[in-house]
């Protein structure tokens, strides 16, 4: 028989690159508007790509905020868009030689970040999706759990997983962690709400175990797929794609597993409650200055202001509310 009845809370965030910025904001409002941590206020926080930077950030200990300013100081740092001729370059070089950027300054700075903390040492439990180039198989990097004898990822720095998670086919370099390749897990995940899901019903949501029913919330994105008119150019080669075609896939993903989980909980007789935030639509002109790696300061400043104008309105939502009433109930590492 279940236990008393108890909530499992997770905190599913988006990937989408530098658009991170917008989510990281509006998850600071978060933290502002309910006086809390979003730490202390989720048992598992999944995130895939940009999300998964985040999802670590803050189960590290980190405040939104400070994720925030990673993202608004480093960012043109990590993505140098340049002047036009250097721009031009990159294009060519990412469709015909190699990835459009280099980690090194990535990697520099999230080693800063994260410095040597441990997926062990995680404040929340933890999915985070990437790709195994080496088998051919998706990944996802965890909290070590007793639920599931799980200790494999116990001594991996959350520098090293924010780093395969987040490494885009063509934009950057394929990261290595124990003699295996990872790429970005925004390939078949990116919005990664169902992994967190999957994962919550196996160990610890259901008949038997410490929990009866799930909520989630999850956090999108600022999207660029608004659609292609007629005559758009069909018979497309990988230099017409570009970084559009990475673009496709992961917005494509998101709006699938929503559309998934926006009926599970009629199909499922464990209650599972799907909370969806994603940003306002955006003006042509506005969409046109956003991008997976545009780091120009009208585009931050863009993405800044409408995750902060999001985490106003939606904090006002009853069904957000309702997260942020009770503190989680986990424990790892005896952290409550």
């Amino acid at each position: 028989m279940l236990k008393t009845k108890r909530t499992f809370k997770i905190l599913s965030i988006d990937g989408g690159g530098i658009k991170g910025l917008f989510s990281a904001r509006l998850l600071s409002k978060y933290e502002e508007i309910f006086n809390c941590r979003l730490s202390d206020r989720f048992d598992m926080i999944c995130g895939t790509s940009t999300g998964g930077i985040i999802a670590l950030g803050l189960s590290a200990g980190k405040e939104a905020e400070d994720i925030a300013d990673l993202y608004l100081h480093k960012g043109p740092l990590i993505f140098p868009n340049g002047n036009r001729i250097m721009s031009w370059l990159r294009k060519k070089q990412q469709v015909f030689l190699k990835s459009k950027y280099s980690n090194e300054i990535l990697k520099r700075e999230l080693s800063d970040f994260f410095g040597q903390v441990k997926m062990e040492e995680a404040e929340t439990l933890l999915c985070i999706p990437s790709y195994n180039l080496s088998n051919g198989m998706p990944r996802v990097f965890k909290f070590p759990h007793q639920e599931g004898g799980f200790t494999m990822d116990k001594g991996i720095l959350m520098r090293d997983v924010a780093m395969a998670t987040s490494a885009a086919p063509s934009i950057l370099p394929v990261t290595e962690i124990a003699n295996c390749l990872y790429i970005d897990g925004g390939i078949w995940a990116n919005n990664p709400s169902l992994v967190a899901l999957v994962e919550a019903l196996q160990y610890y949501v259901g008949e038997g175990k410490e929990y009866s029913e799930v909520e989630i919330l999850s956090i999108g994105n600022i999207s660029q797929t608004v659609g292609a008119i007629p005559s758009t150019k069909k018979c497309r080669s990988i230099f017409d794609w570009k970084s559009d075609l990475v673009e496709v896939v992961m917005s494509g993903q998101s709006y699938s597993i929503n559309f998934i989980l926006s009926k599970f909980s009629s199909l499922n007789d464990i209650p599972v409650k799907y909370v969806r935030v994603e940003s306002e639509k955006l003006s042509s002109e506005q969409y046109s200055i956003v991008g997976l790696d545009n780091t120009n300061e009208e585009s931050l400043d863009l993405l800044s202001s409408q995750g902060e104008r999001q985490g106003h309105v939606s904090a006002a939502r009853d069904d957000v509310k309702c997260f942020f009433k009770n503190p989680k109930t986990y424990k790892t590492n005896g952290k409550l």
